[in-house]
């Protein structure tokens, strides 16, 4: 929930914190906390935040003349009922839950839903507010660079885009790459919430073209969490992807490049004539003297 002192919450607070862990004690990956407390209970207004498009949220509406247990409330998100409405025991004029509708169509409306809350027993009763807000396609991200480009690899990095209010509704990011110059993206992967990854298996000394877009999924899933050791998982049913941030690099045409080489000074040389002996360490080539370091 969102809690403002106006109605046209002006000033908003939310009870939240971010929460990093490390994928591989290396890789960070965040998510965002949910934390109801009493303290913004006194404010007079508060709407929901990101809610599933899908339906099934449990929410709380507050307010006055509702009726009672004999004839419930009929409650509306838009124009789709709300289902399952159970009036609280001890304010049961004041105080209902029920659970929330999903979308009718493939994209509703990406601003506030109006909620219509009905008296059961004297429908003049009623009142609507836009207080109801389904989940919407993140900003595309921003800061979208590239790092430790190699022959057939290369990593990248981007930071979330958009308001705090933005960041806390991703639950990850898909990325596409396609040769330069080609039609359409030939390939693409899905990571969590994590701001950088490797791309392998691309070819070398080849330029690419690569896009990246947030995806906002559903919270209650612990699979948005399920990450491997490159950040990488599955999109989500129902997921929602945004606008993209592209960029484009060049690989490497090798590695590692050498002009000239003398095998003479490896580290595990044998020792074919007397000049060569084993070193401290007990490999031959003088255990540190001469050495391949990479």
């Amino acid at each position: 929930e969102v809690y403002s002192d106006t109605k046209g919450f002006d000033v908003e607070r939310v009870e939240a914190v971010m929460i990093e862990e490390a994928v591989n004690g290396v890789l960070p990956k965040r998510s965002t906390e949910w934390r109801r407390r009493r303290v913004h209970h006194d404010t007079t207004f508060s709407r929901t935040y990101n809610c599933l498009r899908h339906g099934g949220d449990r929410i709380t509406i507050e307010g006055r003349n509702f009726g009672g247990t004999s004839a419930p409330a009929r409650v509306y998100v838009g124009d789709n009922p709300c289902t399952d409405v159970v009036h609280d025991a001890d304010h049961p004029q004041s105080k209902l839950t029920c659970t929330t509708p999903g979308c009718t169509t493939d994209r509703c409306d990406w601003t506030e839903s109006h909620v219509w809350v009905m008296n059961g027993k004297l429908p003049g009763l009623n009142d609507t507010v836009p207080f109801f807000k389904y989940a919407e396609p993140a900003p595309a991200p921003a800061g979208f660079s590239f790092s430790n480009i190699a022959a057939t690899s290369l990593d990248i990095s981007w930071a979330p885009g958009g308001s705090y209010w933005d960041h806390m509704t991703v639950t990850g990011y898909k990325i596409y790459w396609r040769p330069a110059g080609a039609a359409d993206y030939t390939h693409e992967m899905v990571v969590g919430n994590v701001t950088t990854t490797t791309v392998r298996g691309l070819e070398p000394n080849s330029a690419y073209e690569f896009a990246i877009s947030a995806a906002v999924e559903d919270q209650s899933d612990p699979e948005w969490t399920a990450l491997d050791k490159y950040g990488r998982r599955a999109l989500l049913k129902g997921g929602l992807l945004g606008d993209r941030s592209t960029n484009s690099a060049h690989t490497l045409k090798y590695d590692i490049e050498f002009t000239s080489f003398n095998a003479n000074a490896t580290l595990d040389f044998g020792a074919h004539d007397a000049r060569s002996t084993t070193g401290p360490t007990g490999v031959y080539g003088g255990g540190g003297n001469y050495g391949l370091y990479l």
